[in-house]
């Protein structure tokens, strides 16, 4: 993954273009971010899914589980199950889970995913380990990509924590146009 960073702000600096699942520019910007997650995700209050038969989900991960359904297009949410969730989500911080009290990247992280849980463990509050150990080392990317990124190219790197908390920057463009400049 190191070398992949590597080679991808290298090809991004000659001019090419790169595609990605996942912009290190966006793991770069969420390494950056305070950190200030308690809660794994918003389920069913940021963006809930709609499912083929019209139903609402509380997101794709929870879409095969018909015992989470918030409601449908006709009739509209359930409020009693959104607020069911809601209280679901809020009483699962992650300082009730013993293995984030001294995970580095709780605070970015929340926990792990409510939908991975219930399919794994039959529980939204029981943490799985191996999800654990993924977004631990998916932060350390981050961070190491922030990290280079800050050492290869520092006036770039300070433009990019000015520009945080701006939603219209666009960071692909920020970068595009600092490296134009630059061959000027």
């Amino acid at each position: 993954m190191y070398k992949f960073i590597k080679e991808y702000l290298e090809r991004l600096k000659s001019g090419n273009n790169v595609y990605c699942i996942e912009s290190v520019f966006d793991m770069v910007y969420a390494a950056m971010s305070e950190g200030t997650r308690t809660t794994c995700c918003i389920l069913g209050t940021g963006g809930p899914a709609v499912l083929p038969d019209g139903k609402f989900s509380p997101c794709l991960g929870f879409a095969v589980d018909r015992s989470k359904v918030l409601g449908d297009i006709w009739n509209g949410f359930d409020m009693a199950a959104l607020t069911s969730i809601a209280n679901s989500v809020a009483s699962n911080p992650i300082w009730t889970h013993k293995q984030c009290r001294g995970c580095f990247a709780r605070y970015w992280c929340g926990g792990t995913c409510y939908a991975r849980n219930q399919a794994i463990h039959g529980n939204i509050h029981v943490l799985d380990e191996h999800s654990c150990d993924m977004i631990r080392k998916d932060w350390l990317y981050r961070f190491y990509a922030m990290a280079l990124l800050e050492e290869k190219d520092p006036v770039f790197f300070r433009k990019m924590k000015k520009s945080r908390g701006k939603k219209e920057t666009l960071l692909y463009s920020l970068f595009r146009e600092h490296y134009n400049s630059q061959k000027r």
